[in-house]
């Protein structure tokens, strides 16, 4: 009896460091596809997968590990698709930021990202370099990736940064207690899906998905043809 308790005792160790080192595994899995995604929402993803883990009836670590990285990339999703749940996000666990009310762009360039598979997606973003001045201070940043956007070649990436600066609807907090840092956001509407990287991921596997759907349906046609004559 003593013996079946100490080889249970065992065998729950057992599987507690196997499902921690399963949910280590999986953080930094994640981490490293969504590399430039703020850490706390891992937290999120934490809490929201324990949530969700804790309704179902499958109590295995294979199902937790599930959970947590189903709910960590559908928050990711969800809030690089909107600029309002961004700032929002940010002022969260930035409580001590002030909104800066004036502000200079002394720059503004793009660049285009291309993802690291073999013709994979790519997108372009801003680089905005911007002054503002704080007890007589001027302050030089640069924010990159301020918003993203389809990239059609460079006159019109010109011309749609061009429009972007025009605009003039970007936000700036500034830490009061340390003016040389701040943050910069583009826009607060509640949707931009071209500003998840999520977006361009996602329409590409879908469009490589239709592709082979029609190349499969045209093919089983043509050897449908050849096979009757």
């Amino acid at each position: 009896m003593t013996e079946m308790n100490f080889n249970k005792k065992k065998t729950n160790k057992t599987d507690k460091g196997d499902l921690f080192a399963l949910i280590v595994f999986s953080i930094v899995a994640i981490k490293i596809v969504f590399w430039d995604n703020p850490i706390w929402w891992i937290l999120y993803g934490i809490v929201l997968g324990a949530i969700l883990f804790l309704i179902g009836k499958d109590r295995s670590k294979e199902t937790f590990a599930l959970c947590f990285g189903f709910c960590y990339i559908l928050i990711a999703l969800v809030i690089s698709s909107s600029p309002f749940l961004r700032i929002k996000d940010f002022q969260l666990f930035h409580p001590h930021y002030k909104l800066l009310k004036e502000f200079t762009i002394t720059k503004a360039d793009y660049d285009i990202y291309h993802s690291s598979t073999r013709g994979g997606y790519m997108y372009a973003y801003a680089i905005i370099d911007y002054a503002y001045t704080i007890d007589g201070e001027e302050i030089q940043h640069t924010e990159e990736d301020v918003v993203k956007w389809d990239t059609e070649g460079y006159k019109a990436n010109k011309k749609k940064l061009a429009n972007i600066v025009k605009s003039n609807d970007f936000f700036v907090f500034v830490n009061p207690k340390r003016p040389t840092e701040s943050k910069m956001f583009y826009s607060n509407k509640y949707v931009y899906l071209k500003g998840c990287e999520g977006f361009y991921f996602f329409r590409d596997m879908f469009l490589v998905i239709v592709m082979m759907a029609i190349f499969l349906v045209a093919g089983n046609i043509i050897y449908y043809l050849i096979k009757k004559e």
